[in-house]
């Protein structure tokens, strides 16, 4: 003996695929609306070598970032105007390590966030 129920759903199906598209739509608005709460900033600068009264952007030079508590941040290879950037560094003390062509031709301690890094190479 099988039994057949006739009995009718409570919402009709097109309010509950309406008010599940709404539901997936705030909750979608919410995520991307509320601020994130860690600070991560970008680090930047530029490189350039001076002999004597001239100075002339290093380009394609390697601009590594480390960390001691993460380690390796990651490369930076500057442009023709001897830029390079950092996105999303968090705050904190990092060494800057300048390789060109196989040596390494500066290093010094820098803190994120700070200005615009200028670097100047003699000779």
């Amino acid at each position: 003996m099988s039994v057949v129920s006739t009995a009718k759903p409570i919402l009709p199906r097109r309010l509950i695929k309406r008010v599940s598209l709404l539901a997936y739509c705030v909750l979608f608005l919410t995520i991307n609306v509320l601020p994130t709460t860690a600070q991560v900033v970008s680090f930047s600068g530029s490189l350039y070598r001076t002999n004597g009264a001239q100075s002339m952007p290093i380009s394609n030079a390697q601009v590594g970032l480390f960390s001691t508590g993460t380690g390796w941040i990651g490369p930076s290879i500057t442009d023709s105007y001897g830029r390079y950037a950092f996105f999303n560094v968090p705050p904190g003390q990092y060494l800057l390590r300048v390789n060109f062509n196989g040596v390494i031709i500066w290093t010094e301690g820098v803190y994120v966030p700070g200005a615009n890094h200028i670097i100047v190479v003699r000779g």
